[in-house]
């Protein structure tokens, strides 16, 4: 099977002395680069970035959530949060309820725009994921889903030494 490195990793493999376990997790780096490219540019015209919606995906599926509450749901900080609220709101996606004047209180729902622009994008989003693994097979799916699975594993028990 051909490499599907992007030069710089090639580079980076090359030096390393071509390791296997290095070929498959700069492999894995490419193509995720690729696809955050893609669905940055699937965003792009809806002024969204992933971060938003994310942001967008979990007030639907909590309704008055507060940003606190909704930077800990996403693990990132609250003024990440903040911006990313703040943006959403700008474009008509979010509504804040605060009760007085802290913002820091505000529950957020989406708005009537925030769901239809949802309702609008998770099947162009559903239709592209099933577009991008078509030609992988069950059994070379599941078993590079397991893979998948043990990287993920092998990297999380790595940060913790």
């Amino acid at each position: 099977m051909t490499s599907r490195i992007s030069t710089k990793h090639a580079l980076l493999n090359e030096r390393l002395g071509t390791p296997p376990n290095a070929e498959l997790v700069l492999s894995l780096l490419s193509l995720a680069r690729d696809i955050d490219r893609a669905c940055a540019d699937m965003l792009a015209p809806y002024g969204l970035s992933e971060s938003r919606l994310a942001a967008m995906l979990a007030i639907e599926r909590r309704p008055l959530i507060t940003a606190a509450e909704l930077a800990d749901h996403l693990d990132v900080t609250r003024a990440t949060v903040t911006g990313l609220v703040d943006g959403l709101d700008r474009a008509g996606y979010v509504v804040r309820h605060t009760p007085g004047s802290d913002r820091r209180r505000s529950q957020l729902t989406l708005s009537s725009k925030g769901a239809a622009l949802l309702d609008e994008l998770m099947p162009v989003y559903k239709t592209w994921f099933e577009a991008l693994a078509a030609n992988v097979n069950a059994e070379t799916r599941d078993v590079a889903t397991g893979a998948l699975g043990e990287l993920h594993d092998a990297f999380k028990s790595g940060e913790r030494s």
